[in-house]
């Protein structure tokens, strides 16, 4: 490649990703709890205090995360500020390593590390390799797509592995130009922490496998250095399935999959493919899931190029079958995307590594059957290949003229930091997020049930009535909502009909421990004891733990 003046010194290229990021996400700081954040922060006891075997018995196969938690709490408690800081500064620090990782690319392909044994493209682009890796790290910060991941403050499972994922790649391939103790070491440690992340960091040994055989073969490697480099990375895969066999009682079902039988299946195949999963088969099949994903993986492509209607709880509709035109038009479409990636690999590497990278870093949240089937906060690691296909594409179609591909690019990243910026004003509570997801979902009874909970801490009960029986009218077996809707009428008052919806939640879960304690309550107050003593005695075989001071005075008030 022809050399040319840098175009950005890195300090003053990672001074303008943080000045940008932090502006971007500025109205995110006091953004409160949302979703899954009060489990994991408020109603959490064992991140208030750093000690690691508790935190490791709550958090498991997300131990970093846990500890990253529990840092916040110790430096701020539950003040959202220092977490919110947090997530955007990790998300500054990834866009930073995907900057790394274009110049380091272009160092690849321009021939000085691989001895000019690399495809045409060095000949092909003649725009400073650090202004293409700084274009394609702002695209990646600017993204609205990866509000999710960021303002999402338990979604920092994502981006924090993503930051080992990308760190330790970037060290895998300054040990790969130069060998370096330090650098070798950084990359095994940053993989070892990744896999205790989250369990997209899996792919990563892949990731490496991959530029490897595009972009540095032309490095010289002996047999014993290749078995020194690689055997302890491959022995890293062992980490996740490891700590997912690991998983006990006491774990919060939120932060694993329910898996903890593994350890019990006599059947190694049946354990594997059980790992695989965090649903159970009644719910939905892995067949099911999979087709279903061939639809997920098109609607994940037309929000990257056109993100808008970005929803936190898509209504996406279940494939059945392969011959489903949605389906088959989806599979035809990602299946002559991989064909072409092969067929750009020997001219236009940038192009098919991007392709390629994004399939991979989604393969595992789309092959592991789950209960969800789309969610944003995934597409944040492949944004990484997206962004780097957008960039080396735009700048192929303006190989002479840097200025236009410059302009091009910094008016996509205007337009994306302003979507960015906007879209963040949807997270600033649970009532604007849900409300938000109530306009674009509104066949979905989940959104209802969450805006209608926004409502009743907003102190706004008939509101709040009015979103749960329109949950319960598209979802008639929703038992959360029929305790919800219970609560409400045991405040009012209204014990008959809280009665009824308690009896309803627990006829469709017989094992919704809160239905009994609440339940136990009513027969209190209306002197009926003995079925009190029912439902306490019920609750508590469930594991739940019923107020003493209400056990001491059912014992008086009933003369037990």
């Amino acid at each position: 490649m022809k050399k040319e003046v840098s175009f950005l010194p890195i300090s003053w290229a990672l001074f303008s990703l943080i000045i940008l990021g932090f502006v971007i996400y500025s109205n995110t700081f006091r953004s409160s709890l949302v979703c899954d954040d009060p489990v994991v922060i408020t109603q959490n006891p064992t991140i208030r205090h750093l000690n690691l075997p508790i935190l490791w018995q709550a958090f498991n196969t997300r131990f970093v995360v846990g500890v990253t938690l529990a840092f916040n709490y110790a430096l701020g408690k539950e003040n959202v500020v220092g977490y919110h800081l947090f997530n955007t500064l990790v998300h500054v620090l990834n866009s930073f390593l995907v900057y790394l990782l274009v110049c380091l690319t272009f160092s690849a392909i321009g021939g000085s590390a691989s001895g000019g044994k690399t495809p045409k493209v060095s000949k092909s682009v003649s725009v400073d390799p650090r202004l293409l890796g700084f274009l394609t790290a702002l695209l990646f910060l600017t993204h609205p797509l990866q509000t999710q991941a960021v303002t999402y403050i338990w979604q920092r499972a994502t981006s924090l592995a993503s930051f080992f994922y990308l760190g330790a790649l970037v060290f895998y391939i300054r040990t790969r130009f130069k060998f370096s103790i330090l650098s070798y070491a950084l990359c095994l440690l940053f993989t070892v922490l990744g896999m205790f992340t989250k369990e997209i960091v899996f792919t990563l040994p892949l990731a490496m496998a991959l530029y490897e055989l595009i972009f540095l073969r032309g490095i010289p490697l002996k047999t014993i250095q290749r078995i020194l480099l690689w055997v302890p990375l491959l022995l890293t895969l062992l980490i996740i399935p490891w700590t997912m066999t690991q998983t006990n009682e006491n774990t919060l079902g939120l932060l694993r999959p329910k898996n903890t039988q593994l350890r019990h299946q006599e059947n190694f195949m049946k354990s594997v493919l059980e790992m695989t999963r965090a649903v159970g088969e009644d719910k939905i099949s892995r067949r099911e899931f999979v087709l279903t994903q061939l639809k997920v993986l098109r609607t994940y492509l037309r929000l990257w190029i056109l993100p808008i209607q970005q929803n936190v709880d898509y209504d996406y509709p279940r494939a059945r079958s392969l011959l489903e035109p949605n389906t088959l038009i989806s599979f035809l479409l990602l299946f002559s995307l991989v064909v072409w990636g092969f067929f750009l690999l020997k001219n236009h590497p940038l192009l098919s590594f991007g392709i390629f990278w994004f399939f991979l870093t989604v393969s595992v949240e789309s092959l592991v059957a789950q209960e969800e089937f789309i969610f944003e906060h995934r597409l944040y690691l492949p944004m990484v290949g997206l962004s780097l296909f957008l960039v080396s594409a735009v700048s192929y179609l303006f190989k002479k003229n840097p200025r236009k591909l410059t302009i091009v690019l910094l008016g996509i990243i205007a337009c994306s930091s302003l979507l960015t910026y906007q879209r963040n004003f949807v997270w600033k509570d649970e009532f604007t997020l849900w409300d938000d997801a109530v306009h674009k979902s509104p066949k979905k009874a989940r959104v209802y049930y969450n805006r209608g909970y926004a409502l009743v801490r907003k102190g706004l009960i008939d509101q709040a009535f009015a979103d749960l029986n329109k949950a319960i009218e598209l979802k008639p077996d929703y038992d959360s909502v029929y305790y919800a809707r219970g609560s409400l009428y045991t405040k009012k008052g209204l014990f008959d009909k809280a009665l009824m919806d308690f009896n309803k939640a627990a006829e469709i879960m017989p094992n919704f421990s809160e239905v009994y304690n609440n339940r136990a309550v009513i027969y209190f107050l209306k002197k009926e004891y003995d079925k009190c003593w029912q439902d306490v005695k019920k609750a508590q075989s469930l594991g739940f733990i019923v107020d003493p001071l209400f056990i001491e005075k059912l014992k008086k008030d009933s003369r037990w």
